[in-house]
């Protein structure tokens, strides 16, 4: 698991599948090991410590849909 896109293009080359951090995050949520409170909290530190990537923006109102809400539409 990484959320490097360059480490995502190097395993692709060597046929290895690599997980996203919020992939992980939401088969633990799926399993019931986390709740959607703590997937909040983790967005929320993540913001705070502006470690938040785009593509953990792009799944807050995708894969946690259900924790945030749909994105809102200008």
């Amino acid at each position: 698991m990484t959320d490097d896109l360059g480490m995502h293009e190097l395993a692709k080359d060597f046929g290895i599948k690599v997980w996203h951090g919020f992939e992980l995050l939401a088969k633990l949520r799926t399993a019931k090991r986390v709740d959607n409170n703590l997937v909040r909290e983790i967005y929320e530190a993540m913001e705070n410590n502006r470690d938040l990537t785009k593509t953990w923006v792009d799944a807050k109102h995708t894969i946690f849909k259900m924790v945030f809400g749909a994105a809102k539409r200008n």
